[in-house]
């Protein structure tokens, strides 16, 4: 089983569940792969009736602000304004609270000292901006969860993942990368294929996802 995790400022993580067979280091694919979520209003609770992208190479102007961020939403039912972005930066309390909701978060690191107040995402996770979060074979056999981003959200809520797009991957035997992996909620099939290396099957299947905030 692979289980995936992704992280969020009220803040939440998300969490990816899968099974790998014979292939390690799931992972999406790029800079500019386009997270699918569905949102939902903190005010009035109205859900957003679209799956919305979100790619972190991508920002949007905030109304009545100089600020951006990489998505923004007027509620049509309450009018208020909502931003996601990829987390900007990590007090040490905030990496504590993070810290509690995963057991894959990494430790405070080289850049990170008491003279310095904040940290900046990928001075902790480049999971989201960076998307080199990866699923290995280890902890899909130990049915275990792995963060994949990290984003603040702001007067709204993400509900649910859908894990569509390429990822890639490559064999845990033969270390053949496999830079087609398509996924997507709508196929419980998954993804499969051939090692020719090593001789044997390899696919991406069972997905499943959760968020937890912290």
């Amino acid at each position: 089983m692979v289980k995936l995790q992704v992280l969020i400022k009220a803040f939440g993580s998300y969490h990816l569940q899968a099974t790998l067979e014979n292939c390690t280091d799931l992972q999406a694919h790029g800079d500019d792969f386009n997270w699918m979520f569905r949102v939902q209003c903190g005010s009035c609770r109205e859900e957003h009736p679209n799956w919305i992208g979100i790619d972190a190479t991508e920002s949007h102007e905030i109304s009545g602000s100089r600020g951006e961020a990489n998505f923004v939403w007027r509620c049509t039912m309450c009018k208020r304004e909502h931003t996601i972005s990829k987390f900007p930066f990590l007090s040490p309390h905030l990496w504590y609270r993070l810290k509690r909701v995963t057991d894959q978060f990494p430790t405070p690191i080289a850049h990170f000292n008491h003279q310095t107040p904040y940290c900046t995402l990928a001075d902790f996770d480049p999971s989201f901006n960076r998307s080199k979060a990866f699923y290995t074979f280890d902890q899909s056999e130990s049915q275990k969860f792995a963060t994949i981003a990290i984003l603040e959200c702001r007067g709204c809520e993400i509900i649910k993942f859908d894990p569509k797009g390429i990822w890639h991957c490559k064999g845990v035997n033969s270390g053949t990368v496999f830079d087609e992996v398509e996924l997507e909620l709508s196929n419980p099939d998954g993804w499969t294929d051939y090692d020719e290396k090593a001789s044997e099957p390899v696919g991406v299947s069972e997905f499943e996802s959760k968020i937890e905030r912290a």
